[in-house]
């Protein structure tokens, strides 16, 4: 019986096999990894943390980064990989906004209205103020979590403009479209400086370092990626990864405080928000090309299976932990039940509610390849 529902996620879920080769599947175990970082977090902010002295509070942001990250890579990467007629056809961009909406607009949409019609989801998903569905909606409003949504929606909007210098100004030239990707990097630190970054604004410029990080790994993995023959450069590069892993990791407000004791300059450092697209970007990379350590882990099932759902994952975990922590329960028993509830919840809104929208949109693709 387990045997044969485990087989049936499986092939409902995709994840018994990569139709993108073990480096690109290696994806979805770093949205996985994104993903336990969001709920890790808000499980420690709720007093549920794996141990005592682990506080990984602060850590949900850095995950949203590295969604960003991903993002702006893998969307990136089909336009610069796909040469000058993929970027100048009308039909395969009205396609890319198609299934951008078909992939976050449904669970979006649920998520939303759940949340205006129950007062408990209400409060765990939006907080204790007043929220608007057809605010959220046209992306004015993000509340509590949802404040990524706007900000992600915003970026599919100038994907286009950022493809179109990188084929008409820079020519497909690499290294032209990294300088100026630098330049608008460092546009983005002189205008909008680490004061305004705190909170959660729902405005693409803030975060635009971060995407466009994203968009220059694509770059870089396209054009140079295939070049790494020498087992002492990926080795080099996986270790380099590794360590801009460790430097993220160490700028959580909780870990930072144990091992450092916090203090104003933490905190003016954890605005900068250009420099965890850099580390994303480049942990990013050296997942891909580098000695295969980390592609290991992050291609295993239950990391993938993490990455496939995340998405449902990062809309339902909130009201799980909410209940949960209000329950009589020893400590460990409601880590556990907060694990396996949002796990089987998650499964279940993605094949309900996402994998048919996300099918539809392969379809799509499908017949406007067939139309030629």
């Amino acid at each position: 019986m387990i045997a044969r529902l485990r087989s049936y996620l499986a092939e409902a879920l995709v994840i018994h096999r990569a139709s993108g080769g073990e480096s690109i599947a290696a994806l979805d175990g770093l949205r996985g990894f994104a993903v336990l970082l969001v709920l890790l977090s808000h499980m420690s902010r709720a007093g549920l943390r794996l141990h005592p002295s682990l506080d990984l509070v602060g850590m949900g942001k850095y995950g949203v980064y590295l969604f960003f990250v991903l993002s702006s890579f893998l969307l990136s990467l089909q336009f610069v990989a796909g040469g000058p007629d993929a970027v100048r056809s009308a039909g395969r961009w009205g396609l890319y906004f198609a299934r951008r909406i078909l992939r976050v607009y449904p669970l979006f949409l649920c998520a939303l209205l759940i949340g205006s019609n129950n007062a408990f989801f209400g409060h765990a998903l939006f907080g204790p103020r007043e929220v608007t569905v057809l605010g959220h909606v046209f992306l004015q409003e993000g509340a509590k979590i949802f404040w990524a949504i706007p900000v992600e929606m915003k970026f599919y909007a100038v994907l286009p403009v950022l493809v179109g210098l990188y084929v008409v100004v820079a020519r497909r030239r690499p290294w032209v479209a990294l300088a100026f990707v630098a330049a608008c990097v460092v546009v983005r630190e002189i205008y909008f400086p680490a004061r305004f970054l705190f909170g959660h604004p729902i405005a693409l410029t803030p975060y635009l370092s971060v995407f466009l990080f994203g968009h220059a790994a694509a770059i870089v993995y396209h054009h140079f990626g295939e070049r790494i023959e020498s087992q002492a450069v990926r080795v080099s590069l996986e270790a380099v990864g590794l360590i801009a892993l460790v430097a993220v990791l160490a700028t959580g407000p909780g870990i930072y405080k144990a091992w450092a004791g916090g203090g104003g300059i933490h905190y003016r450092f954890l605005a900068e928000v250009s420099w965890y697209g850099l580390a994303w970007s480049v942990f990013l990379l050296a997942t891909l090309l580098g000695s295969g350590l980390l592609r290991r882990v992050l291609v295993t099932r239950a990391m993938r299976f993490i990455g496939i759902v995340s998405f449902s994952v990062y809309l339902w975990h909130l009201p799980v932990i909410e209940y949960v922590r209000r329950e009589p329960l020893d400590h460990y028993t409601k880590i556990v039940v907060t694990l396996v509830a949002v796990a089987a919840i998650s499964t279940l809104s993605y094949l309900l509610i996402e994998r048919p929208f996300i099918n539809f949109g392969r379809r799509l693709s499908r017949r406007r390849e067939a139309s030629g």
